[in-house]
């Protein structure tokens, strides 16, 4: 048999089993800080530019601009939520599948890319009706009213940009490929921060120009993602739809607590938000604005543990490798203890 195609088969299947089985048979540790340093590092990145964004805000509009973005922050995690839940909900209901021989993964993705596009397009339309109802339900005073909408307006636009990255993202790690969310991040937020500049002190936009950096920063992180698509070695790609309603139950359902967890921050901002600006008017509302950035950077890093061990977890218990999965589990657990007390050190 001719040597080069001996070589290349061999090649051939050392990548399959990277591919494909490097989850159930590499050192659990290894896969560990493999999948959980890019989505960490991704963290880290975006809540330093969520600072400097605030920054540039609070220069280029003042501390209304600052009063905007808290008042606006539910919105961004409801968005947030409802990416979770069909994102996080879908990839690992396919992993488990995967683990268990079930070959349903871009059946799922392309059911989950359909329901988040369905439920963008509702919420952009539902949004854009009751505009008005939902900036006074967000707490907005008569002073920010009118920046506070027109900021939303924008933003709402692209709510489908704010959702379908989690989806991508989601179905990327699992398709071996934590990295492309790390250089997506980055790419996202210097492009953020850069049009906030442009936008705010070169073409004098105010609060509209810092919507518009945002919305547009989104569509550079999905053209991040399609990079994926083009890797030799990518098995993630859409296919005919074929809606199956248990599997849509089975995504709301394994999504649904990433969902009430992200939706409790949000709620809790609103909370604060109503009770700070009775009692204390915008300028309350401003400064509470900077300690949220804070409050969300350390969330974050909390959030990236789960996001990272997701694919992991429910590829070995798929596989029915308990052992595995529950070292996977106790290292994200002793991760955020020591991120837990590292955090507590900062603040006291």
């Amino acid at each position: 048999m001719d040597k080069a195609f001996i070589e290349e088969n061999k090649k051939t299947n050392e990548r399959l089993l990277n591919k494909e089985d490097k989850l159930l048979v590499e050192k659990e540790y290894k896969l560990f800080f493999k999948y959980l340093t890019p989505n960490l590092i991704g963290a880290i990145f975006l809540g330093m530019i969520g600072f400097l964004d605030a920054a540039l805000i609070g220069r280029g509009v003042g501390a209304s601009g600052l009063v905007v973005i808290s008042i606006a922050l539910p919105v961004y995690t409801l968005y947030w939520a409802l990416g979770y839940l069909i994102g996080l909900g879908g990839a690992t209901v396919a992993s488990i599948d995967e683990g268990r021989g079930i070959k349903n993964r871009n059946r799922l993705f392309t059911t989950s890319l359909l329901l988040a596009g369905i439920i963008s397009v509702f919420l952009t339309v539902v949004q854009n009706l009751y505009l008005d109802e939902f900036v006074r339900f967000l707490g907005a005073s008569s002073e920010t009213f009118i920046m506070t909408k027109s900021y939303l307006r924008i933003v709402s636009l692209g709510t489908a940009l704010y959702i379908i990255p989690f989806v991508l993202f989601s179905f990327i790690r699992n398709d071996c490929n934590p990295n492309l969310y790390m250089i997506g991040m980055m790419v996202c937020n210097i492009v953020n921060l850069s049009l906030d500049y442009v936008f705010m002190f070169i073409f004098k936009w105010g609060i509209v120009g810092a919507a518009m950096a945002t919305v547009i920063s989104e569509i550079f992180l999905i053209l991040v993602s399609f990079a994926h698509f083009f890797k030799k070695d990518s098995e993630l790609g859409l296919r005919k739809i074929e809606l199956r309603f248990g599997e849509i139950k089975k995504i709301i359902t394994v999504g649904m607590s990433s969902f009430i967890n992200e939706m409790s921050n949000g709620i809790i901002v609103f909370i604060f938000n109503i009770y700070f600006m009775r009692y204390g008017g915008d300028l309350a509302v401003s400064a509470y604005s900077i300690i949220a950035n804070l409050n969300f950077l350390i969330y974050l890093a909390y959030a990236e543990v789960g996001q990272a061990i997701q694919p992991l977890i429910s590829y070995n218990y798929g596989s029915s490798q308990s052992k595995r999965e529950k070292k996977f589990l106790q290292y994200g657990l002793i991760f955020n203890g020591i991120l837990s007390i590292l955090a507590l050190a900062f603040i006291v």
